[in-house]
This record gives C-alpha cells, structure tokens and sequence, in this order.
C-alpha cells in the first residue's frame, strides 16, 4: 500500500494536492505517510505555492470563528487575478 506522495507538478488549486495526499489513508493503512513537494527555483511553479500559500492565509483569516471578529472581505478588482 502506497504511503509517499511526491508532487512534482503544483496545481494552483492546492485542494487537489491534499486530495492526492489524502488517498493514502485508505482503509487498512498501517505505515506512517509522507508528502514531498519539488519546486524549481525563479520557476512558474514557485510562483503557484507562493500564490498557494497567500491564498491560504486570506482563507484563514476569513474563515476565523475562534470568537473573534474576522477581518472585512474586500472585493479584488478582476484585473489583479491577471497580474
């Protein structure tokens, strides 16, 4: 049974990343699993886990229900997915 995932290709969804991670977890899995994710340097695909891990951190910041008041959603102008 399979128990490493290595991405070598980002998708600038990183939903289907952990989707991949999250098929070792089959029924039955006994192993410790791992995940490793190769990256080039001053590549496109540094750029995607960059934008990754921005859009991570504006997700948190929304989705924050620890009590507190989350910060206001601010709509981005459709010009600045482009850039």
């Amino acid at each position: 049974m399979a128990s490493k995932v290595i991405i070598i290709d980002p998708w600038w969804n990183q939903a289907s990343e952990q989707q991949a991670f999250c098929r070792v977890f089959r029924i039955g899995q006994q192993d410790e699993t791992f995940m490793t994710r190769m990256c080039v340097k001053e590549t496109v695909d540094e750029r995607l886990i960059e934008m990754q891990k921005t859009k991570q951190r504006e997700i948190d910041e929304v989705m924050d229900d620890r009590g507190k008041r989350t910060k206001k959603c601010v709509p981005i102008p459709p010009i600045a997915l482009y850039g």
